[in-house]
């Protein structure tokens, strides 16, 4: 985590994904997040299985939109967050990838988007149609 990313501490935060209620741990969640700086980005926060919670904020760098109903947010730390729609379920779901991660994470995203108020974050909203 750079040190932008490290003094971002979050205004106004809104659901995109949530943990998971079958299997609760380790759980993944991740939120759109205005940051008390006026700047934009995400939220993510994972807990393992023993019940430790990290927190990372990922300042928004670029979006980037490499096919229809995909978008791509790269962090200021190189952290990127994938949101694309399932052309067979209509579901919508999120890739994390982060430096040093063992593997990129697939989860599902909420069934209903709250804008946050940013023109850039708030395009995922076209894929909740």
């Amino acid at each position: 985590m750079g040190l932008v990313e490290s003094t971002l501490k979050p205004e106004l935060v809104k659901p995109l994904v949530r943990a998971d209620t079958i299997t609760p741990l380790p759980s993944l969640t991740i939120d759109s997040c205005k940051f008390t700086d006026g700047t934009y980005g995400f939220l993510i926060q994972y807990t393992d299985l023993a019940k430790n919670v990290s927190t990372h904020t990922m300042g928004l760098k670029k979006v980037i939109s490499p096919l229809e109903n995909v978008y791509t947010y790269v962090g200021k730390d190189q952290t990127i967050l994938s949101f694309s729609k399932d052309a067979i379920s209509g579901g919508v779901y999120c890739i994390l990838h982060r430096q040093n991660a063992s593997g990129p994470v697939i989860c599902d995203c909420v069934g209903i988007y709250e804008p946050i108020g940013n023109q850039q974050i708030d395009l995922l909203s076209k894929l909740f149609t």
